[in-house]
């Protein structure tokens, strides 16, 4: 185990739960919603998602998975121009994410 990771049996059950279904609601509504307008400007539209997905990485630790994740996320979201569909993704990453980090745990 990482030196810098928490012990599974430290965490609560809450901060789990809460990292696979609120926290993913509020980033996107935050870096998608708030962050990228749904309008017509193809440059301001451009700007706006590369600055969402550097604040999506920095929030994260800045990583460059985690902004192309942003990006990913943004693009889904221009596409589709609906929110949901990059929530259910981002629930569908961290749930992963989580289920992994369980099982390394043994």
């Amino acid at each position: 185990m990482d030196q810098n990771s928490i012990p599974i049996e430290k965490v609560p059950l809450i901060t789990l739960i809460e990292s696979v279904t609120i926290v993913p609601f509020v980033e996107e509504i935050i870096f998608r919603y708030c962050f990228i307008p749904l309008h017509k400007n193809v440059w301001i539209t451009g700007m706006l998602i590369l600055s969402s997905s550097i604040l999506f990485s920095l929030f994260h630790g800045v990583s460059l998975s985690i902004f192309i994740f942003g990006l990913l996320l943004s693009a889904l979201y221009l596409w589709k121009k609906n929110l949901w569909y990059p929530l259910i993704v981002h629930y569908i990453n961290n749930i992963i994410g989580i289920a992994l980090y369980l099982i390394s745990l043994g």
